[in-house]
């Protein structure tokens, strides 16, 4: 049966000299990562041969060189020069808005697609019609698994977490939710949050739902889009057959204190949002959390001295809990980007 092309108006560069919808659209936001963003494209254009596709990428004013290469090396693609880091939900929206595919792929520039990873997700979700969001197996660069599932936010989650009982019984179905650190991702599966690092969403599940949440600066936003997917009846699978590397955390390792704050405002903000009854709750669960981890590494750093081994990771994860504990208590922590 021939597939129906959703139209949609778009200022978008078509790929030839014919005004020819795409079958896939490939998102990406970038913020200094050119290094990775020049693999990352390589990897997606490898993928894409003989494909319908357009290539759309939103740098949030990156100062390290990426805009000039886009520019240069890959002219195809389409470029939008944020004057500001704009937060990572925005961009996407800004890329999904111009995008013309029928299926949309949200991608990492930090990630490397492995050979057929786009096509075998692509038959997948054309053979399946109510995966509205499809992730992907994901590894490490030694190649080693990497978690890419999650469970929806709830309080025993957040206490799973914070209180480390998901490290205590990792094959717990009970205290293993959080993170899904029991699931072996050998098998497709229906999961309520798959790693933005490589999600591919269907064009209509986004007219139905709308796009990313902006009030997620990063970090939650995959989350509520696959929690308002399910809320509309759309399902979320995790798809073992496409494999991609990814790197991880490469734009974010120079401001992790910054980062770490934002992750918490993030969980803030999901649980204002979808269950505000818990939000003192909740609150008081991460504050005991980084309490906990404040006085580990405190005690860490306290025997590291007393044995003359000073140890740079410790002092700044301990510097991150104590910004972080601040911040909780009212502290005025400007972040970098604003």
């Amino acid at each position: 049966m021939k597939e129906r092309i959703h139209r949609r108006i778009s200022e978008a560069r078509p790929l030839s000299g014919e005004h020819v919808c795409p079958l896939l659209s490939v998102a990406m936001v970038n913020y200094n990562n050119v290094g990775f963003l020049e693999s990352c494209l390589q990897s997606v254009m490898a993928n894409t041969t003989g494909l319908r596709h357009e290539i759309i990428v939103v740098d949030n004013h990156s100062s390290d060189g990426s805009v000039k290469l886009v520019k240069q090396q890959f002219p195809r693609v389409r470029l939008i020069a944020n004057q500001r880091n704009a937060g990572y939900g925005r961009a996407i929206n800004q890329a999904v808005a111009v995008a013309r595919g029928e299926f949309v792929l949200i991608l990492n520039e930090d990630t490397i697609l492995l050979p057929g990873a786009i096509t075998k997700t692509l038959g997948f979700m054309r053979a399946r019609s109510d995966a509205g969001i499809v992730g992907c197996r994901i590894l490490n660069p030694d190649r080693s698994l990497q978690g890419s599932c999650r469970s929806f936010p709830s309080v025993w989650n957040y206490a799973s977490e914070n209180f480390f009982w998901d490290r205590l019984f990792p094959r717990s179905r009970i205290f293993g939710r959080p993170y899904m650190s029991y699931f072996s991702y050998d098998e497709v599966r229906e999961v309520d949050v798959v790693l933005g690092a490589f999600m591919m969403v269907r064009r209509n599940l986004i007219d139905c739902i709308g796009m990313m949440d902006e009030r997620f600066f990063m970090y939650s936003d995959e989350t509520d889009f696959c929690y308002r997917a399910k809320q509309n009846g759309w399902k979320t699978y995790f798809f073992p057959d496409a494999v991609i590397i990814h790197f991880g955390g490469a734009s974010t390792q120079n401001h992790s204190t910054d980062y770490f704050i934002e992750l918490h405002r993030s969980h803030h903000r999901f649980v204002e949002k979808h269950k505000p009854a818990q939000l003192p709750l909740v609150k008081g669960i991460l504050f005991a959390g980084l309490w906990i981890r404040f006085l580990i590494h405190l005690n860490r750093l306290i025997a590291a001295e007393w044995k003359g081994e000073g140890d740079r990771s410790i002092r700044s994860d301990l510097h991150k809990y104590g910004y972080t504990l601040a911040w909780y208590a009212g502290a005025r922590v400007r972040p970098f980007w604003g």
